[in-house]
Order: C-alpha cells, then structure tokens, then sequence
C-alpha cells in the first residue's frame, strides 16, 4: 500500500524542490524546509504552498525550465507527469491489501508515499480533499489530505450508494490504476446497417495553426533556431508538425482537456540531421494564453517547453485587373 522506499525517496526529492522553488517565486511562508527521506511534510507550510502551486501550473512548467538544474532526469520527468494530476473532494471508501480506493467522478486505486493510507486515514469512509498524482504507473497523493473541520456521517443509504459506485466500476473495467492516460469514454456499439456519424474535432480548434517555441529546459533560443525558427503547428483534426535545430517531424495528434485546459496529446516520426525520429509530447493551453507542455524524443532527450502563437503570415496584395 505504500511506495518503495527508494521510489518514495524520490518523490519527495522532486516535491520538496518544487515547493521550495514555488515559495522563492511567491514569497507564500517566511521560510520552508524541504522535506527529507522518511520525514512527513510540514503540513502548515507545505499546505499554503501547494494551494499557489497546483492553482496555477504555469508554475510547475516555469520550474522544470528555470529551477530544475539540481535534479535528476528522473524527478524531472515525475514533476512534468504532474500535469495529469487530478483534484478535488474524494471519499476515501476503504483499505484493501495493495491500495486504497477513493471515490469522486471516476474511482481510484491510490498508494500512499511513506505510510500507508490506512493508518493516516483509519475510519472509512471519509471526506477528504486531495490532490492525486502519477508516479510512474502507480497513484499516490501529495502527501497532504485534508479533511472538513466537521464530517459528513454515512448512514445505510449513503454506503449502499457508494458501493454500488464501486461496483459498477470494477464490473465495467473503468477503474482508474494510472493517471499518465487519460480516462478512457466507453464507445458506444455500432447498429449493424448504419454508419456512425463522427464529431467534428471541435478540441483541436485552439490549437490549430502555428505556435513559435520560445524556451525549452535543455536547449537555449540559438540551439532551436540553429536551421530555422522553431515551431510547432496544428493542421487538422490529428496531423500537425514539429521543426526545432534538426528536428523535423509530423505530429498525429489528439485532444482532449484537463483541469479544465485544452489538452493535446501527440506521437512525432521523421528526421532529425538524416537520422530518423520518434517519440511523443503533450500540450496544454493555459490561461495566459501560452502553450506549455514536454517533448520526449525516443531514446533521447526529454524537455519542456512553452510556445507563444506566431503572428499571421500577412496576405498577398491584391493585384489591379487592367482594363483595355
């Protein structure tokens, strides 16, 4: 029910520096110390940070490009998989052997970092407010949960209603053990002697056009622009384009959202200096209106990126008709 003890070392590396590097941004608390290896979290402090960071994830984004030079490619990647986080009010509905289960829109599998849940959390079910995280292909919390001065009693009814929940999840298979894919919509079946009408791909219309990438956490402006100046671009429902110092790559995409964003989702192929390339990136469309997200490259590096839209190529004048 908890995380290796290597593994939970390694999540509190990535988020004492985070929130460490949030509260230096912000100013939030007089002073925090990072959390070590087999130390809880401070909760007074940590919890005043974590409310700044995961409102704005801007943040998050600004820290693996600016603040993130100490750590290791593996807390990296941890934080930039943040992105998937989920929020908000659960019931924690019971303990079982490998992990406990949270209810809220979906229902989770959920581990806990150091100490089991169970032992944080021992009466079930119970309200709480909780921010859950990917680590690697496992769920965990951020290690604060938080609960309403005055809880909510569970009578009959209200446990008969959550179990079906429950239930009802394990029997359709939508349980959620990860948090790095998004939530999978059940298709509905196709009528035989029909065709099914698809959607147009309304998500992807944010998105669309040209973006002009303006950092990166590994490569500095000169090094994108080495051939050209570096851009990624949305054409469609899936296709789109990558260009950056060698690179050159088409994107199949896919759209979706998340906490409440325009989200893309995309896998790349082509050439990088007449060497083929693979791997795949996300994007989201945040507030300011600047597009944020991480670039894997197959074997290879990893990077986050943000990207601003480029301008609108000016059209072509209209030329005078002669007239005789």
């Amino acid at each position: 029910m908890i995380l290796s003890t290597d593994d939970a070392a390694l999540f509190y590396r990535a988020y004492g520096a985070l929130l460490a590097w949030v509260n230096d941004q912000r100013r939030i608390v007089p002073s925090f110390r990072r959390p070590q290896p087999g130390e809880p979290i401070e909760p007074e402090s940590a919890f005043q940070i974590r409310e700044v960071l995961w409102a704005d994830d801007g943040l998050r984004e600004r820290f693996l490009v600016e603040g993130a030079a100490e750590l290791a490619s593996a807390e990296c990647d941890l934080i930039a998989s943040w992105a998937h986080r989920v929020s908000g009010n659960f019931v924690v509905f019971k303990h079982l052997q490998k992990y406990s289960i949270f209810l809220g829109k979906d229902v989770f599998h959920v581990l806990g970092l150091y100490t089991p849940l169970a032992q944080l959390l021992p009466v079930v079910p119970k309200f709480v407010e909780a921010v859950l995280l990917p680590f690697r292909d496992v769920i965990v919390t951020d290690g604060l949960i938080g609960s309403p001065a005055i809880q909510i009693g569970f009578g009959g009814g209200a446990r008969r209603s959550l179990e079906r929940q429950y239930r009802q999840a394990k029997a359709d298979g939508t349980i959620r053990t990860s948090l790095c894919a998004p939530a999978v919509t059940p298709v509905a079946p196709r009528r035989r002697g029909k065709r099914v009408k698809v959607a147009p791909a309304s998500a992807a219309q944010p998105f669309h056009g040209d973006w002009r990438i303006t950092a990166t956490e590994l490569w500095d402006r000169d090094a994108l622009d080495a051939f050209e100046p570096a851009r990624i671009g949305f054409a469609g429902p899936r296709i789109g384009r990558l260009a950056m110092i060698a690179v050159q790559v088409d994107l199949d995409c896919r759209y979706g959202e998340r906490n409440g964003a325009p989200l893309v989702e995309f896998s790349f192929a082509g050439d990088d200096d007449g060497h083929p390339c693979t791997g795949r990136g996300w994007a989201t469309l945040d507030a300011d209106g600047q597009l944020r997200g991480r670039l894997y490259l197959h074997d290879g590096d990893d990077s986050a990126f943000v990207a601003q839209r480029a301008p609108a190529a000016p059209r072509p004048a209209k030329k005078k008709r002669e007239t005789r």
